[in-house]
Order: structure tokens, then C-alpha cells, then sequence
């Protein structure tokens, strides 16, 4: 299995991680890889626009009057920040809801700036995705109970939706269940990739509300935030659990999809730079602004600088 990443102790290779990267255009031409194009794997949260795209198919979005930042909510793993629980707050409030309705369970909020009295499915960072879903589900008057199992209709709505934009039949599509609760789907990193490099051009509201508030999509200065902050006129980009990233050009001419097997997320973001420097998006020197990103670096408990990852494409 090719190596994608390693870590340093020292001069030492202390770590080795596996992984795999497709690249490819809107037509599904296959541009560049690494390792295992075909490879099948969970895109996990990478497909909150699709899962919104099939949302706004339902003219929910019209008919709550949502707002941009409470779309680019609907597409976040949101870090439980009182602005992203207000704006999930406010897509039920919209519709009649509230949070008794969200069946993605708690966790602990992603972001250390996250304030709560009472933990809450609103800090759950999928409540904007299971939010959307359920408007979509009211203006449809499908049930409203039922809105996570795999048969209802919104559920393959969104199945549907993933399907057509990463030009692979549906019933190759492999389901299983996330984190939250919701169906998560398996497909090729080259089918995913080839769906991100149409989803500007079949969700370009969605897109557009992405790069205006970058930090509706994740916890502040985290890498996904920070690559949509600085490269929003050129790029959209979805990180997914487990080491799983999406990217899709503006222009439409490619679209990326990453998967460390380890599900080690330390490494995903100098891999992702690493790609984007050597496929042209973005210069060296543009990728040197995220020195954290860009520059990893390993230190101890006191603070000392003790190794470092490179990458290995």
C-alpha cells in the first residue's frame, strides 16, 4: 500500500501513513493519482453539499428563507460555537422545530471556545446537516420521525443526488451508518473526486455560501475553515472523519478526494497542500501562509520541537 506521509523523530522514520488521492475532471477523466484511484471508502462528511444540494432540490430553502450562513451550516462539521448552535437554532425555529427533533445525539463540542449551560444535539456537529434534512422532509410532507432511515425518501433523495454528480449508479453506492446517525455512502475516490469537480457548477448557491462564511464550516482555524478562508475564490473544500478531504475547483476543471488510511487527520492537511502545490491550484508560496498546515511540526509535552511530517507524493 503506498506511503502518503510520514512523520520524523529526529532523523528517524518514526510513523508511516497509507493513503490514496484521485484527481479528476468533470467527465471523470482520471488527471493525476496516488496510490488507489478505485479505492472505495466512506466520504463521510465530504458529502454535506451534496446532502444540502439535495435539500435545496426541495425548494426547502425557498420556502424557510434560509440564509447563507444558515446554509453553509447545513454543509459544516461545525465546532459547536454559539454561532453555529444559533444558526442551527434558527433553521428549526424557521420550519416550527427545535432541537428535540435532531437525531444525531451529543457530543462534546469540536471547538474549546464552544460556552453551554446544557449539552445539546445543537452542538452535535452534524445538527446543520440533520437540520436540512429535516426542513426537506416537511416540504415534502414525507414522515418526519423517520427522516434517518435509509428508505425514506429524503434519504434517497440525497443518495440520488450523489449518485448523478459522481456519475456512478446508485446501487454501487455502499451504505452505511455515521457518526450521527445518517446514512453514510462508500463510493471510488475518483467518482467523488469527478462529483466535486461539478459541485460548483450544480450547487452554486451552496458554494457560494460556503466561501462566504468559512467559519460556519468548521471550528475556527481549522484547516478546512483556513484553506476556504484564504483560497474561497478558487476552491471549495469538505474535510470528512477519518482523514477523508474533498476539494473542487471553481472553474469546474477537477476535483480532489484524499483518504489517509490510518484516519490520522495530523497529516491530511500538509498532504492536501502538498497536492494542491504540485497540481498548480495554489503556489509554494500561498501554501507557506499556513505554516502550521504547511510546516508541521512535532513537539513534546514542554513545548520542544522533536520531529516533523513530510509528505510523500
Amino acid at each position: 500500500m503506498p506511503i502518503i506521509a510520514q512523520e520524523f523523530r529526529g532523523n528517524i522514520v518514526d510513523l508511516q501513513h497509507h493513503g490514496h488521492a484521485a484527481v479528476c475532471d468533470s467527465a471523470g477523466r482520471l488527471l493525476w493519482h496516488h496510490g488507489d484511484a478505485r479505492r472505495v471508502v466512506f466520504a463521510r462528511s465530504s458529502t454535506k453539499p451534496m446532502q444540502a444540494l439535495a435539500v435545496q432540490q426541495t425548494g426547502a430553502l425557498q420556502r424557510f428563507g434560509i440564509t447563507q450562513q444558515e446554509l453553509a451550516v447545513m454543509c459544516a462539521s461545525h465546532g459547536g460555537e454559539h454561532m453555529h448552535t444559533q444558526a442551527v437554532r434558527s433553521i428549526l425555529t424557521r420550519a416550527g422545530l427545535d432541537e428535540t427533533h435532531l437525531q444525531c445525539g451529543t457530543h462534546q463540542p469540536f471547538s474549546p471556545n464552544a460556552v453551554y449551560d446544557l449539552l445539546t444535539a445543537l452542538h452535535n456537529n452534524c445538527s446543520g446537516k440533520h437540520a436540512g434534512m429535516l426542513l426537506a422532509t416537511l416540504a415534502m410532507d414525507e414522515p418526519l420521525g423517520s427522516y434517518l432511515d435509509p428508505a425514506h425518501p429524503h434519504q434517497q433523495r440525497i443518495t440520488r443526488v450523489i449518485a448523478e454528480l459522481c456519475d456512478l449508479p446508485a446501487e454501487q453506492i455502499v451504505m452505511g451508518l455515521d457518526g450521527c446517525g445518517a446514512p453514510v455512502h462508500a463510493l471510488p475516490l475518483a467518482n467523488f473526486a469527478q462529483g466535486y469537480a461539478r459541485l460548483s457548477a450544480a450547487a452554486p448557491d451552496i458554494v457560494a455560501a460556503m466561501a462566504a462564511h468559512p467559519d460556519m464550516l468548521c471550528r475556527p482555524g481549522s484547516f478546512t475553515a483556513e484553506l476556504q478562508r484564504l483560497f474561497g475564490d478558487r476552491l471549495v473544500c469538505k474535510i470528512g472523519a477519518s482523514a477523508y478531504f474533498a476539494i473542487g475547483l471553481l472553474d469546474g476543471s477537477m476535483g480532489i478526494a484524499v483518504k489517509i488510511e490510518s484516519g490520522c487527520t495530523a497529516v491530511l492537511p500538509l498532504v492536501v497542500l502538498a497536492i494542491l502545490v504540485r497540481l498548480g491550484v495554489i503556489t509554494a508560496a500561498e501554501a507557506e501562509s499556513l505554516p502550521q498546515f504547511y510546516r508541521p511540526e512535532l513537539r513534546n509535552h514542554k513545548g520542544e520541537v522533536v520531529g516533523r511530517i513530510e509528505a510523500m507524493l
